[in-house]
């Protein structure tokens, strides 16, 4: 059995492969091809491809920053000192902010998910992944990369 799965080169297609190789589908029964269309520079991926976990990460750290300077500040008046209050109060608004952020960016993607499943953009480099396996773990690697967001997959018995 062979699955096809088209992914937008992101850290989420890293992930979904690491998955396969350690959850037992050995290396040389995945092909990875990218698609050739126009030509793709860096530069021409949009900024909107990023996971949700980066983005809530990218949050979470100007948060930190911002808040770090408001515990250093406060922390002139009281005990501990500005060292341990702008640490205390980066590393609380670091974990607050990318809480916030992931859920509320993690619902509005699941929103869309509903209405549809992804918008296709000419601009993004596209990846298929072809992975041999038994016929027994079809479905699991279909899903595996349904979880990590492939845009389609399918699959075929072997000629």
């Amino acid at each position: 059995m062979v699955v096809i799965g088209t992914f937008i080169q992101n850290t989420e297609l890293e992930l979904a492969l690491s998955v396969l190789e350690h959850h037992g589908v050995p290396a040389e029964h995945i092909a990875v091809v990218p698609m050739h269309g126009r030509e793709m520079t860096q530069a021409s991926v949009s900024a909107k491809t990023g996971t949700v976990n980066e983005k809530a990460f990218e949050i979470g750290i100007a948060c930190a920053t911002a808040l770090g300077v408001v515990g250093t500040s406060v922390g002139f008046t009281l005990e501990l000192g500005p060292l341990m209050w702008g640490v205390i109060f980066s590393f609380g608004g670091m974990l607050a902010a990318f809480l916030i952020a992931r859920t509320v960016m993690g619902r509005r993607q699941r929103s869309m998910i509903g209405r549809v499943r992804r918008k296709r953009s000419n601009a993004q480099p596209e990846i298929t992944v072809l992975v041999q396996c038994e016929s027994e773990r079809a479905e699991w690697v279909s899903q595996m990369m349904l979880k990590y967001n492939a845009l389609s997959v399918g699959e075929m018995e072997e000629a």
